[in-house]
């Protein structure tokens, strides 16, 4: 009976993460797309709409995410860092930047400079995010073989 519970648990997990990295090539792709509208003002709220739903989509998934690994954020609390530990440790700075600005942009406006500030941080939160899920890549394809 345990076994199967844990089962069921990998692969809720396997789906929040396939459903983060989906909603995040989403956003990287609606992203890029609304930047470079934005460039050439042809933006549309088409454009913007699908960007928030990705946008809405990444951050309950995100939320989720870390309520399933809340048990390693507190074990940052207790033990020295390493150095595979940094990944995680500035994506997770990266991303609450990358909400918190998105937030920002939504409920001000999409400012120039406030819009730039946002696609690049989305730029590096997209690359930390890809070394992050290559690491865990042969990890979530045994999760879901269960």
């Amino acid at each position: 009976m345990k076994k199967k519970g844990i089962c069921r648990k990998k692969r809720i997990i396997a789906i929040t993460d396939i459903v983060l990295a989906v909603s995040m090539l989403g956003l990287f792709i609606s992203g890029n797309h609304l930047h470079l509208t934005m460039k050439y003002d042809i933006v549309d709220s088409w454009h913007r709409s699908i960007h928030i739903i990705f946008a809405v989509l990444f951050t309950i998934s995100t939320l989720f995410h870390f309520l399933h690994h809340i048990g390693w954020f507190k074990l940052l609390l207790t033990k020295p860092l390493g150095h595979k530990k940094l990944i995680n440790i500035a994506l997770t700075i990266v991303m609450i930047f990358e909400i918190v600005s998105g937030i920002v942009v939504f409920l001000y406006g999409e400012t120039a400079h406030l819009a730039v500030v946002h696609h690049k941080i989305g730029i590096i939160a997209m690359i930390l995010a890809f070394l992050h899920f290559a690491k865990r890549h042969e990890i979530i394809g045994k999760m879901l073989k269960h």
